[in-house]
């Protein structure tokens, strides 16, 4: 009798705990939000984060729901795999785009607190749209895609230079037509070409860039048609552009003109450009000038400090030329070596760094230039840092940094190859960016 009313009490006890699980709470209800159906270029991270809302049975938001996220089809990467909601039960991650064009689908699931009911899901959708990539961003961690053109239309861009991290300009070519594309903090905006629009029908080029404010810019422009060929340096005062070197073609359709291949600027009233040939041009707030250079080489990169006779200026070229100008002449230094030198950046007058060919670094001291060990073996092109203890060099497949003591190749595994970087520049050690030529 005893063993009976055991029997039934357990029987009774499993009749209701399969009534609860049948007849639990019920599974909240998830919603997409936001950011459904982006493209955007492959590598890149979507504009929207993608944004759920988690609400009851009867509509009223879910703060603290655990919402997990997952990747279901494409190359994409989440931000997280979860997310708890807040006080309007939203929940949301970023995504990604990985490096297949085509569609990727992400799910976002969440629970019904343990009830034993199955999740709800929200799916979201996204395209990614081949392009070719040309502006990489670094904040402190890694290395990113930060601008894709379209892969009909490429961009390719040579330098990059900026007065803030809401104003900074990057300079090239699309469709062999001389190109910028604009940063203001939000966006990055391919400006309209009057030159030379697509297809280009004669060479076209922007090389370098420099300036000291938002409304002191210069911008070095190289072209060619046919037997004509010239270098020019444009100048931007804050509303207008205006061609200031050369001053028009003298007398024929055959130029002449030396090639431009690097810019620096101090102030409004004191600028250096140097090209082929030994070409130095100085600008004293008037006019520019042609300086004695005493070389015949071709320059490709200049920097200073200073301005006027109390200026410090360096400028490189090929077959390890290295010319100094002190406030009063340009005189040749003694570099070590014959390989070509593309960049040059310095702290100070006495803390500069030259880069070039065959992964080669330099180091002035203020009175004689080094070899520097950077473990790199092809072309740097460009040089850049906060301080003589955080230097960033960036040229064919690589990207290095030096921390005051030794050179480290920065990881670029997540970057596309080959990656052929031209310039860089930045805000600080944790606000990079570097340019290069559509591979």
């Amino acid at each position: 009798m005893i063993r009976l009313t055991v029997v039934r009490t357990a029987l009774l006890v499993a009749a209701l705990t399969g009534c609860g699980d049948s007849s639990g709470p019920p599974a909240p209800t998830l919603a997409v939000a936001a950011g459904d159906k982006q493209s955007g270029w492959l590598g890149t991270t979507l504009p929207i984060p993608l944004s759920v809302v988690v609400t009851s049975e009867s509509g009223t938001p879910l703060p603290g729901a655990t919402v997990d996220w997952r990747v279901a089809a494409g190359g994409g990467t989440l931000s997280a795999a979860s997310a708890v909601t807040d006080a309007m039960g939203r929940a949301a991650v970023s995504l990604t785009l990985g490096g297949k064009a085509g569609l990727e689908r992400v799910e976002a699931s969440v629970g019904n607190g343990g009830g034993g009911k199955a999740s709800a899901t929200a799916v979201f959708y996204a395209t990614g749209i081949l392009g070719r990539p040309t502006i990489f961003h670094y904040d402190g961690a890694s290395w990113k895609i930060e601008f894709q053109a379209p892969d009909s239309a490429p961009v390719s861009l040579n330098a990059i230079w900026g007065t803030s991290p809401s104003m900074i300009i990057a300079v090239g070519s699309q469709c062999e037509a001389s190109q910028w594309v604009q940063y203001n903090g939000t966006t990055w905006t391919v400006t309209d070409n009057p030159y030379n629009p697509c297809p280009g029908s004669w060479f076209d080029e922007s090389v370098s860039v420099a300036g000291s404010s938002p409304s002191d810019i210069f911008v070095v422009r190289n072209n060619a048609y046919m037997f004509w060929n010239a270098g020019s340096i444009s100048h931007f005062d804050g509303t207008s552009w205006t061609q200031m070197y050369p001053h028009g073609c003298p007398g024929s359709v055959y130029c002449g003109l030396a090639y431009i291949n690097g810019i620096w600027s101090g102030s409004p009233t004191w600028a250096t450009a140097v090209g082929d040939s030994g070409l130095i041009v100085q600008y004293d707030g008037t006019a520019w000038r042609a300086a004695a250079s005493g070389t015949t080489r071709n320059l490709h990169g200049v920097w200073g400090i200073g301005s006027g006779a109390s200026s410090s200026i360096f400028a490189v070229g090929d077959s390890g030329t290295i010319a100094h100008f002190d406030g009063s002449t340009w005189q040749q230094q003694a570099s070590g070596t014959t390989q070509p030198l593309y960049g040059i950046w310095g702290a100070s007058a006495s803390d500069v760094f030259a880069v070039g060919l065959g992964g080669i670094i330099l180091h002035y001291d203020g009175t004689t230039w080094s070899q520097q060990q950077s473990g790199a073996y092809t072309e740097l092109r460009a040089v850049w840092g906060t301080s003589g203890k955080s230097v960033f060099v960036v040229g064919s497949q690589s990207i290095l940094h030096y921390d005051g003591s030794s050179w480290t190749m920065m990881p670029i595994s997540t970057l596309p190859a080959p990656l052929h970087l031209r310039g860089v520049w930045g805000t600080s050690p944790t606000n990079v960016y570097a340019v290069g030529r559509a591979p």
